[in-house]
């Protein structure tokens, strides 16, 4: 019997992501945000914040398997444009359509703004050991 996978340690990543990308099909412009270790690594948020001025339009999460990147889910963006004193658009967090687990060090969450427009993705999660 194989023992059991717990989490050990603990990952935090923070990637700016600006090149549009309206395909939801994997194809095209995709930024890597986190590369799972050869034990696993468990996903558990990812919070997206707006750094200037942006129009309507989502931000799209991939997962790459090794071989292909398969589509996971959006987070629709709001237009917001950025004068004094206005204070920038807080950070929102996209919702995990499931428990995301990348079990492989081949695996890597993926995203891509819809816009040419710039975003920092922040992601916690936990590699098992």
């Amino acid at each position: 019997m194989a023992g059991a996978l717990y989490e050990r340690t603990a990952r935090l990543t923070t990637t700016r992501i600006a090149t549009g990308n309206t395909a939801i099909d994997g194809t095209g412009s995709l930024t890597s945000l986190l590369t799972a270790v050869a034990a696993g690594t468990r996903i558990k948020s990812v919070t997206v914040t707006p750094i200037a001025t942006i129009t309507d339009g989502w931000i799209a999460f991939f997962i790459y398997d090794g071989s292909n990147n398969r589509f996971i889910g959006v987070l629709p963006v709001n237009a917001f444009t950025v004068t004094a004193p206005i204070k920038p658009p807080t950070a929102r967090q996209f919702p995990l359509p499931f428990d995301v687990v990348l079990p492989s060090s081949s695996h890597i969450l993926k995203a891509c703004p819809y816009n040419s427009e710039s975003f920092d993705v922040a992601v916690t999660g936990a590699d098992f050991a």
